[in-house]
């Protein structure tokens, strides 16, 4: 997921002991009966939990919404194809996605995508490429220019052992998505989202244990005075790696009374997501049958990657991380695979190949962030690397002549 940051996280694991009786800033957090009638004040529809179908009650405005999906095209035609767009946690990696996206609108052939999801900093890539190849320019300079100290302030260890949140400080991070995400931004995404796309990003609820989607078009449309501040606060918190960045305070409110919710990185829940058949069927004006098509940008490799382990504490828990969230990530291309080929989507995957073999010495090291954008762009441009399945991790060493148990195709995008 973001592997920069493993030996931080590692560090947080084992000072957790240390820390277990400081105190930190009072909370009021939600009590579990009021859950489901928890929201943001003033923001009844905009968003819902991440692990269940949506109820008619939760995302009724979405639905209706939805179903008018393609009437941008004009006059009420029906579209075409129905893009999606999934874009992946990964960190640092997320240059790759950047890549693939500004290569694929020189290619021309970049959907106008009907849905684009993004968990952490594929939150802030989809953020860009929502609006198209007129915010590639601005996607390019924040995973080309950008390095740690415009994403992080340390804060070390001591203040972690006397009651903090967290080893970094996301006050840099923050301002950059602030610089990014502006009034006349935010009325852009109103205007796509009245037009029927959707813009979601995910979040966990650290004490319900839960994703949340959060639908950004509607924020956005909502004509609230605090509709920037609580979009900004939503991409920070899908970004904020915990322990690494301190989880991100959302105030809501439920039957009068006012309570705060404790979000973070959203690939804790899931690494990349797509809805249920719900919205995909709903995405179908007046019941036609339109093509569909899901994209899926894997910000990280899919191959195992040796390297020797120091067999001491830090080392050993760095690498295990690292093994688990390569696995986590994997696991949800499955899944989203096999969401694709139950409802007839045609699926498309990149993610960054095996040879490529850059390493940075630093979280968020420039020059590593610009060889992987181009070898993103390379991609992107030329179109010969989107696989049409995720790879089968050797299961065709024990039954090589199962077809569904093959390598994924490579396949070229339109």
């Amino acid at each position: 997921m973001i592997t920069s940051l493993l030996r931080a996280g590692a560090i947080v694991l084992l000072s957790a002991g240390l820390v277990a009786c400081t105190s930190f800033q009072p909370r009021h957090p939600v009590p579990p009966a009021e859950l489901r009638a928890a929201n943001p004040a003033g923001y009844p529809q905009i968003r819902f939990w991440g692990d269940v179908l949506p109820d008619t009650d939760d995302a009724a405005a979405t639905l209706q919404a939805a179903h008018r999906a393609g009437a941008y095209r004009g006059a009420g035609r029906a579209p075409h194809r129905l893009d999606f767009l999934a874009i992946s946690g990964g960190g640092e990696n997320g240059a790759f996605g950047a890549g693939v996206l500004a290569g694929w609108s020189l290619r021309g052939s970049r959907p106008r995508f009907e849905v684009v999801t993004g968990v952490s900093t594929g939150a802030l890539i989809g953020a860009l490429a929502f609006l198209g190849p007129s915010r590639d320019a601005q996607l390019t300079a924040l995973y080309t220019q950008y390095g740690g100290q415009h994403i992080m302030r340390w804060r070390g260890l001591l203040p972690v052992l006397l009651g903090g949140e967290s080893l970094a400080d996301d006050a840099p991070l923050a301002g950059l998505i602030a610089r990014t995400i502006d009034a006349a931004y935010l009325d852009e995404v109103a205007t796509e989202h009245r037009r029927g796309r959707r813009f979601f990003v995910a979040t966990t609820n650290l004490d319900a244990q839960r994703p949340v989607i959060w639908d950004m078009g509607a924020i956005a449309a909502s004509g609230e005075p605090g509709r920037l501040t609580l979009f900004r606060s939503v991409l920070l918190a899908s970004a904020s790696v915990p322990g690494f960045f301190p989880p991100v305070r959302i105030a809501v409110a439920a039957n009068g009374a006012h309570y705060d919710e404790l979000h973070v990185d959203g690939s804790v829940s899931a690494n990349a997501f797509i809805f249920p058949a719900l919205f995909m069927k709903a995405l179908s004006p007046r019941g036609q049958h339109v093509p569909r098509q899901l994209y899926v940008i894997h910000n990280g490799k899919l191959s195992p990657e040796y390297s020797p382990t120091k067999p001491s504490l830090l080392p050993t828990i760095a690498r295990s991380l690292n093994t688990l969230t390569k696995a986590h990530g994997i696991g949800d291309l499955f899944r989203l695979y096999a969401l694709a080929q139950a409802h007839g989507l045609a699926f498309r995957m990149a993610a960054i190949p095996a040879d490529f073999e850059h390493t940075g010495n630093t979280g968020f090291d420039v020059q590593y962030m610009q060889a992987l954008y181009r070898r993103g762009y390379a991609i992107g441009r030329s179109g010969a690397e989107w696989m049409a399945m995720p790879p089968a991790l050797g299961f065709e060493r024990y039954k090589p002549n199962q077809p569904s148990q093959r390598l994924a195709r490579t396949v070229s995008t339109r």
